[in-house]
């Protein structure tokens, strides 16, 4: 696919030629791998074309008023669905077996907040998620020992929404930690429901038996559940848009009505 900033061709996903967005037809794929290739931000390249681009206040406003509630909304939906499922076969199974692991936001001693998340073993369903201060010292009584190949390959899933050498905000680091939990649980929901079958496997060296071990490779997610994300906030956007819309035509007709009230009584 031909780059609309003249930077060659890339690849895309589909295949086929995107429709073009906006008045000159940038897509956000082709900006950032350019911006990648001349190692310029995002910002920096709309100033030199004159394009309008959001300012970074403006896009945490949006994202504190918009996008973090939403998340929110979502993710205690899919935690309701996951904790219905684990409680209702515990009571069946007369009990259920749980494994839990910290991860910090950053590497080393430079670490400010620690995410801690409790997972069910039988279904591998993440049930809770803590983001605390590092100084909580109760944490450090928790074993290493208890973990689970599925909370590390958790905490992988985590390290994508919240990289190590970034640093984040705490409502940002636990709306990211809120994201990668919706991302687990979503999928191994769809496992449940017979979405994501198996379509191979792959060897990997197994550092605890050393050796190499045959792991099961599934399906890809559907990940239907950012769709849903963007669904949402584009409409509480577009409902408080209107409103202040209709707020302001409101005032527009009372100030009007105002005027003529002056002129009648001027001519009067």
């Amino acid at each position: 696919m031909p780059c609309r900033l003249g930077m060659g061709k890339f690849a895309t996903d589909s295949g086929e030629e995107p429709s073009p967005i906006g008045q000159h037809g940038y897509r956000y794929g082709d900006v950032y791998d350019w911006c990648t290739f001349q190692c310029m931000s995002a910002d920096r390249l709309f100033r030199l074309l004159k394009c309008p681009f959001p300012s970074k206040s403006a896009f945490m406003k949006a994202e504190s008023q918009y996008v973090f509630p939403v998340v929110d909304e979502i993710y205690d939906e899919i935690q309701k669905k996951v904790t219905d499922i684990v409680f209702e076969e515990g009571e069946k199974n007369g009990g259920i077996n749980i494994a839990s692991d910290a991860m910090y936001d950053s590497r080393g001693h430079s670490a400010d907040y620690c995410r801690t998340a409790v997972l069910d073993l039988k279904n591998n369903f993440v049930l809770e998620q803590e983001v605390c201060r590092k100084s909580r010292t109760d944490l450090y009584t928790v074993s290493p020992y208890f973990a689970t190949s599925q909370t590390e390959s958790f905490n992988s899933i985590t390290c994508l929404y919240n990289p190590k050498d970034h640093f984040f905000p705490q409502n940002s680091f636990e709306t990211r930690a809120k994201l990668a939990g919706i991302h687990w649980n979503c999928g191994k929901l769809e496992i449940r429901e017979g979405k994501r079958p198996i379509v191979g496997f792959k060897t990997i060296w197994c550092k605890s038996k050393k050796e190499e071990v045959k792991r099961k490779t599934r399906k890809q997610p559907s990940n239907d559940w950012r769709t849903e994300i963007m669904r949402r906030v584009r409409g509480v956007s577009l409902v408080e848009w209107n409103n202040q819309n209709i707020e302001t035509e409101e005032a527009a007709d009372l100030s009007d009505e105002g005027e003529e009230s002056d002129e009648e009584l001027t001519v009067t």
